[in-house]
């Protein structure tokens, strides 16, 4: 397989990247044709037409970023019969999505900062990842605010809370006069995975110091991830936890 840049629409003379046995790439191989008209991705099994007995490629993967642009484009010439199935292909989308984004990611920050200027850049730009996830694959994930009083007790719970992050979460930590505040963004987190979170927080407040979210006073906010634009939906997420993002 090899990694394309694709600059107006044609695939550039070499490779960014390879793996597995070198292979000399046809530019106009049918299947590569394609992917590149119609930014999907293209196999053999996804045929129409006579190309499947003309390709010399498997599959044709352009990786595709949320303003629409196409950056590259994963050419494979061989793998598996097997592993040419649904969830494979879905799963390569995904991935491909994601990195894309990450290539173009300065649109994407942009979305998010023009509603939440001080949003910090790798958060903004997890989100806006995330979010285009939901929408194109159907993957949910979650923002979870946890509201501390500003106080000696309020700050003791606060960084308890913060070490006990889950390692996929991004966090951002948040202080104003009179609360300090945990936005933590939950890739891949449905409203089950938010409950479980949340239990977990509250069970080790209730060992460590005996006290749960009530007695503790500390506020908690939740959102699901949904199709739209996520530096608005940031941003009436920390209006609805008192914080002027």
């Amino acid at each position: 397989a090899a990694l394309y840049p694709v600059e107006k629409g044609h695939l550039a003379s070499r490779p960014l990247a390879t793996i597995g046995d070198s292979f000399e790439l046809d530019g106009h191989d049918p299947l590569l044709v394609r992917a590149l008209e119609s930014k999907h991705i293209a196999h053999v099994h996804g045929n129409e037409d006579n190309a499947v007995t003309r390709t010399g490629l498997v599959v044709c993967a352009p990786l595709v970023a949320a303003d629409g642009s196409m950056p590259a484009m994963l050419v494979i010439k061989r793998m598996p019969f097997l592993s040419l199935n649904f969830e494979n292909l879905q799963l390569l989308l995904v991935m491909l999505g994601y990195y894309a984004d990450g290539v173009e990611h300065v649109t994407l920050v942009d979305s998010v900062l023009r509603d939440v200027p001080a949003c910090p850049v790798d958060f903004a730009l997890e989100l806006a990842r995330l979010s285009r996830l939901e929408r194109e694959c159907g993957i949910a994930s979650s923002l979870v605010a946890l509201v501390f009083p500003r106080d000696e007790a309020g700050d003791s719970l606060y960084e308890h809370v913060l070490r006990r992050r889950r390692s996929l979460d991004l966090i951002w930590p948040l202080r104003t006069p009179n609360e300090s505040v945990i936005v933590n963004l939950m890739p891949a987190t449905d409203g089950t995975g938010v409950d479980g979170y949340l239990a977990r927080i509250e069970g080790s407040l209730e060992a460590q110091f005996r006290v749960d979210f009530e007695a503790a006073r500390i506020g908690v906010h939740t959102l699901h991830l949904a199709d739209g634009e996520p530096g608005r939906a940031l941003a009436r997420f920390l209006k609805r936890s008192g914080i002027d993002g």
